[in-house]
């Protein structure tokens, strides 16, 4: 009966945040999707506590009341205008609660095994009675989902952290990277592996490795997300709110919780289309950005290779041919243009040779003789 009552209720709550999350495309239904993702919040939340496994109800209760007060609270002070920072500071709560349920984890796995090779097996609850039953393939499956929740969510929580910072303007939002660059995020990747690889095998101390990691993902976190500057953060917080998803869904798969995996692939995938959408609308490149801004002033599509100081020489050529035909425009009606022409264009090279840069002086304007008002409109169309 349990099982029964907490799938039905993961299913409809499922469909509820999809309702909310399609409806957020309109401003009509925008407040009719947060009313769905409300009454799916409160009913996953119901099904949590009276399923299967579940216990501890006076500290569940007691995490509940502060987190919905916490939310309430804060939801009330901040402005319409820094929701961004707002945003940015929940995915940093979400990254920070998956390396939490991580090490949890790997913490109650650790306890499980010692306990099964004593057998006392028998005597397991809850999370852990779950964990007694797993063959030797789920529980490297349950490594693997763990190292990954750890690492994303690491990265979450810092990168969220300095996103918020910047947003709030207390950090600086120029871009800044150690000595090295992008071969420090390289670098770190390449260990977090490496470290990895040890965990699977079972060499040495599990939850040694998991500190190092996180440590590591920590790091890249804070350099990737400081090597980005603050206009291109929209897209910051949009990719973060991604990586919070696949954090989400990487737990889910720990606690074996299908509408967390839910959940966190809806996150996870709509988070990572809105900023591939956000990066095309700013002309950004998609991939540079995420991995810390290395060309996110690089111009895409038809405007590749076209720099500010081509487009200059394009118009000076085009003041420079406009002087000409101006000038052989007042030769054609007589010296006097040809001095007005080459005034003019002294005028405009003292303005830096932009277009339109020049104006007749005051009182010339309409007592000019017809032929120099001639040449200085064909030269101004130019």
């Amino acid at each position: 009966m349990e099982y029964g009552f907490t799938t039905a209720a993961y299913v409809v709550a499922s469909v509820l945040f999809i309702l909310s999350l399609g409806g957020l495309s309109g401003q009509e239904s925008a407040k009719r999707a947060i009313w769905y993702g409300i009454v799916g919040m409160g009913l996953a939340v119901v099904a949590t506590l009276f399923g299967p496994g579940a216990g501890n109800w006076l500290l569940s209760l007691i995490m509940i009341a502060i987190g919905g007060t916490g939310g309430w609270l804060v939801a009330k002070r901040v402005q319409m205008t820094e929701m961004p920072q707002l945003v940015a500071a929940m995915h940093s709560l979400v990254g920070l609660a998956a390396v939490f349920v991580g090490f949890n984890a790997q913490i109650e796995l650790s306890r499980v095994l010692r306990l099964r090779a004593e057998g006392f097996e028998a005597e397991l609850t809850g999370f852990a009675a779950l964990l007694a039953h797993k063959t030797g393939p789920e529980i490297a499956m349950l490594k693997i989902e763990v190292f990954l929740g750890i690492f994303i969510g690491a990265v979450t929580f810092t990168g969220s952290v300095v996103a918020f910072g910047k947003l709030a303007g207390r950090v600086d939002g120029k871009p800044k990277k150690l000595p090295g660059g992008h071969m420090l995020n390289a670098g770190a990747l390449a260990l977090s592996l490496l470290i990895g690889v040890l965990y699977f095998t079972g060499v040495g101390p599990a939850v040694f490795w998991l500190i190092l990691v996180t440590l590591l993902a920590f790091f890249i976190g804070y350099h990737l997300i400081m090597g980005i500057g603050g206009a291109d953060m929209p897209v910051v917080v949009s990719m973060l709110n991604s990586y919070s998803g696949w954090a989400a869904a990487m737990i889910g798969f720990t606690l074996s919780n299908d509408l967390l995996i839910v959940t966190g692939a809806l996150v996870g995938s709509s988070g990572a289309i809105l900023s591939y959408i956000m990066c095309k609308a700013m002309n950004r490149n998609f991939v540079s950005v995420i991995l810390g801004g290395s060309a996110e002033n690089r111009p895409r599509g038809r405007d590749r290779g076209r720099t500010d100081r081509h487009r200059c020489g394009r118009r000076g050529v085009r003041a420079e041919r406009g002087g000409q035909r101006g000038h052989r425009a007042g030769l054609r009606h007589g010296g006097g243009a040809g001095t007005g022409c080459r005034q003019r264009t002294d005028a405009q090279a003292a303005h830096g040779g932009q277009d339109g840069a020049f104006r007749d002086p005051p009182g010339r304007g309409a007592s000019a003789r017809p032929h120099e008002r001639a040449a200085g409109r064909g030269q101004g169309a130019l």
